[in-house]
C-alpha cells in the first residue's frame, strides 16, 4: 500500500500523510481547507497521471519534491486540481 504525503506551508516542513491512498475502498474522497478550497480523489488521480505524462514527455525520472516544487509546469498541474 502506498501513502499519499502532502507537504504544505511556507516552510514546506509540515506534512499530512493519508495511509493506503491507493486502495479505492479506503481512499479519502475530498480534502477541504479552511478557505473552502478542495481537491477530490479523482483530481488527485488526474494530477498523478498528468505529472507522470509530463515527466515522461520531458525525460525526467525520479523527480524529488524539491525539484517538482521548483518546476513551474508541474506546480501549474498541481494548482489546476484545486477547486473552490
Amino acid at each position: 500500500m502506498q501513502d499519499l504525503v502532502i507537504r504544505y506551508g511556507s516552510d514546506n516542513n509540515t506534512t499530512l500523510t493519508i495511509k493506503n491512498q491507493t486502495n479505492k475502498y479506503s481512499q479519502i474522497e475530498t480534502i477541504k481547507l479552511d478557505d473552502n478550497s478542495f481537491i477530490s480523489n479523482e483530481q488527485i488521480d488526474k494530477i498523478i497521471q498528468q505529472v507522470n505524462a509530463y515527466t515522461s514527455d520531458n525525460g525526467i525520472s525520479n523527480i524529488t519534491h524539491d525539484e517538482a516544487r521548483n518546476n513551474q509546469a508541474i506546480m501549474q498541474i498541481y494548482a489546476s486540481g484545486w477547486g473552490s
